[in-house]
C-alpha cells in the first residue's frame, strides 16, 4: 500500500501549486488566502475576474513571480502559481 503521508519534496518542505485561469472568479477570490500567507511585500498585480461570468469583477491578485518561498510553522513552503492566460 502506498504511503500517502510521505513528503515527496524532501527536507521537510512543502510544494503548493495554485492552478487557475486569468479571469476566474474562484481563482480571484482564492488568491487572497495565498496573498495573506505569502505577505504583501512580494510581486503582485491586482485584477478583477471576468465580467462575463457569475460573480463578475471579483477582486484578486495575479502572482507575477514563478515561485514564492516562505516559512510557515517552521516548514519551508514553495508556492508555485500556474495561471492560464485563457480559459481552457
Amino acid at each position: 500500500m502506498p504511503d500517502f503521508h510521505k513528503n515527496l519534496v524532501g527536507g521537510g518542505s512543502i510544494n503548493v501549486y495554485f492552478i487557475t485561469w486569468n479571469g476566474s472568479p474562484n481563482g480571484a477570490s482564492s488568491s487572497w488566502a495565498y496573498y495573506s500567507l505569502i505577505g504583501s511585500t512580494k510581486n503582485y498585480t491586482y485584477v478583477n475576474s471576468s465580467s462575463s461570468y457569475i460573480y463578475n469583477n471579483t477582486p484578486g491578485v495575479i502572482f507575477t513571480n514563478s515561485e514564492y518561498n516562505f516559512t510557515l510553522n517552521g516548514r519551508m513552503i514553495h508556492f508555485i502559481p500556474i495561471i492560464c492566460i485563457k480559459k481552457i
